[in-house]
């Protein structure tokens, strides 16, 4: 485990792109289920409190939630989210 915030940023973007693969195996799936904690933990040490947010946790329901409902594409609202939130900065 390392304190360095552009590596532990470097292996959290990478636990994300596993995530992103179309589709995933179980096998990969039970490595991400024991990676993420590990990642997450990197992330506290490295980060400062104020640049973490709680969408950092929700990572750890991913891999669940990729077993349970199938690819990520078809039920994921990241997407949606993240219009909602330009679409604020925009009124604000």
């Amino acid at each position: 485990m390392h304190s360095q915030p552009a590596a532990a940023v470097h292996d959290y973007l990478d636990l994300l792109g596993i995530f992103w693969e179309n589709p995933v195996s179980q096998e990969c799936l039970h490595h991400l289920e024991k990676q993420v904690p590990i990642v997450l933990a990197e992330l506290e040490l490295a980060l400062s409190a104020r640049e973490l947010d709680v969408n950092r946790h929700m990572v750890t329901h991913l891999a669940e939630a990729l077993q349970r409902h199938g690819p990520w594409w078809g039920w994921s609202m990241f997407g949606f989210e993240r219009l909602w939130g330009r679409l604020t900065e925009c009124i604000t």
